[in-house]
């Protein structure tokens, strides 16, 4: 029988390739993909590189993230390789006709009136395919050969298994009015918008698990919720609004603590969704959190008694009410001392100028020939002028009107409390110095103003221990985060990522114009 040019193609051959293309485009061990794909899992820390872990998110409780091995990728890969030189050794051939044996079943061949020549000694006889065909395959085979296609088939079920689903920015992830987007075509934005956050979590997910494995500790479940209820109850009591200041309840809302779970959980969903926390991100932020405090409760001391009282006294102590001038240096705010008295004696319809005589307060107000001194409302509007035009602080569009603050608070300056301190109500203070070079004087207009029902101590004393210790936990975990993130060894290959990175390192926030 004569062949056609039609049975010389291979169709196994061609279906072969097509296959082994697909894979190897799926799933390469050196693909740009699986390099994006690797993350900091926690448990990649101390690792060989062949044993480290391809997956989506840190955390393992997740049922939709997927794990894989790198030399698991390789193997695959060689694998497929292998299979290729196995399956070049599967032809098509020509029909033949076997000579009876015992083994095999005799076939005529219905094209030919001559029987063929038997086969050559010593030649296995081809296999028979199906009694209605007379087609049949010639299988040529090494022990090699043999075993690739078992372990390719091991691989297949082992990724099956693991549900390996590698990122394929060629797959269609949108459909705009019928126009199929790409992840090709979403990729960089992405990566512009919000890249370096992720590339910075990261980071901190490859170091935590490094710093945990060096010390020998373990990171339990339940410390991760943990985790998830502080969150809770920390957006439970920023939805509840400020302390009020007469009475310390909340401004917005009843006590926070009042509130059911179902509203507690709108809450915390909707602060996720402000802030682009997703279930990926979220619970790669809970074991972060987790990590940190687990990584530095060694270096939180218990709270001392008396510093709980002053915290006492700094939020349910009597208040100072001021307005504040501020300037860049001495001369400046001495300038604006001067433009104050000079108002407030205009507004009495004295032609006389005060340059700043007496200690503060108008002291210098009763001048020669009994004039008479302004009053405290007179300054007040006085210095409310005199702060709009000149004051560099931030109160300065309202007049210099400073939220009421307790004399014991540090997070004012020191020498902005000793001022207001020497000084009596209504009186200007002299010039004070303040931080890099500037400059302040303020108006006093009550410097003991108690809250009406302030707690005792003994009634708060648990829940300022807790908090203090919570605000001193977060410092020391941004501490340590700033520590792991200063540490160089971080190269990113990806254009679009390395814009972003340098833009979130210069201080600039990624995907605002």
């Amino acid at each position: 029988m004569t062949t056609n040019s039609s049975m010389r193609v291979n169709p196994v051959f061609f279906a072969r390739r097509i296959v082994i293309s697909e894979l190897l485009h799926a799933c390469p061990a050196s693909s740009p993909e699986l390099r994006l794909a690797r993350v900091g899992d926690p448990q990649n820390a101390g690792l060989s590189r062949d044993s480290r872990v391809y997956h989506t998110s840190p955390p393992h409780d997740n049922p939709d993230s997927w794990v894989f091995p790198r030399f698991i990728v390789r193997f695959m890969s060689q694998t497929l390789r292998s299979f290729a030189t196995f399956t070049d050794t599967i032809r098509f051939v020509r029909p033949l006709t076997p000579v009876a044996t015992k083994n095999h079943r005799q076939h005529a061949d219905p094209d030919t009136s001559t029987p063929p020549p038997p086969p050559k000694p010593r030649e296995p006889c081809p296999p028979c395919t199906s009694k209605a065909s007379n087609k049949g395959l010639v299988v040529k085979m090494t022990k090699k050969s043999f075993v690739m296609p078992l372990k390719f088939a091991i691989v297949m079920l082992f990724v099956g298994f693991m549900g390996f689903a590698p990122v394929n920015r060629d797959e269609t992830v949108v459909l705009i009015d019928r126009e199929e987007a790409a992840m090709a075509a979403l990729w960089e934005p992405l990566a512009e918008a919000a890249g370096g956050l992720v590339v910075e979590e990261q980071t901190l997910n490859v170091r935590l698990a490094a710093e945990l494995k060096r010390r020998g500790l373990t990171l339990s479940p339940e410390a991760v919720e943990v985790e998830r209820r502080l969150l809770a109850e920390a957006v439970r009591d920023l939805q509840a609004g400020p302390v009020n200041p007469e009475n310390g309840s909340f401004l917005n809302e009843r006590d926070p603590a009042e509130w059911d779970a179902d509203r507690v959980a709108r809450a915390v969903n909707r602060f996720c969704q402000e802030r682009g926390f997703g279930p990926v991100r979220l619970r790669g932020l809970l074991w972060r959190s987790a990590a940190l405090r687990l990584l530095t409760r060694d270096s939180i001391t218990p709270v001392d008694e008396n510093e709980l009282r002053r915290q006492h006294k700094v939020r349910f102590g009597p208040r100072a009410r001021v307005l504040l001038i501020t300037g860049a240096t001495s001369a400046e705010v001495g300038t604006a001392r001067r433009e104050v008295f000079d108002r407030a004696y205009a507004m009495v319809g004295d032609v006389f100028v005060q340059r700043g005589e007496g200690g503060g307060g108008g002291g210098g107000g009763q001048g020669g020939g009994g004039k008479p001194k302004p009053t405290v409302t007179m300054l007040r509007i006085a210095f409310a002028e005199v702060a709009m035009r000149r004051s560099t602080d931030a109160s300065a569009p309202v007049g210099g009107i400073v939220e009421p603050f307790s004399l014991e608070d540090s997070a004012y300056p020191l020498s902005l409390r000793e001022a207001v301190r020497k000084a009596n109500d209504g009186e200007l203070t002299d010039v004070f110095a303040l931080g890099q070079g500037g400059a302040g004087i303020v108006l006093v207009i009550a410097k003991d103003e108690p809250i009406k029902d302030a707690p005792s101590f003994d009634a708060v004393k648990v829940k300022l221990e807790r908090e203090d210790r919570r605000r001193r936990e977060r410092i020391a975990m941004d501490e340590l985060a700033g520590r792991l993130l200063a540490i160089e060894g971080v190269s990113v290959m990806d254009r679009s990522l390395a814009w972003s990175v340098e833009a979130l390192r210069s201080g600039r926030t990624p995907g605002v114009r």
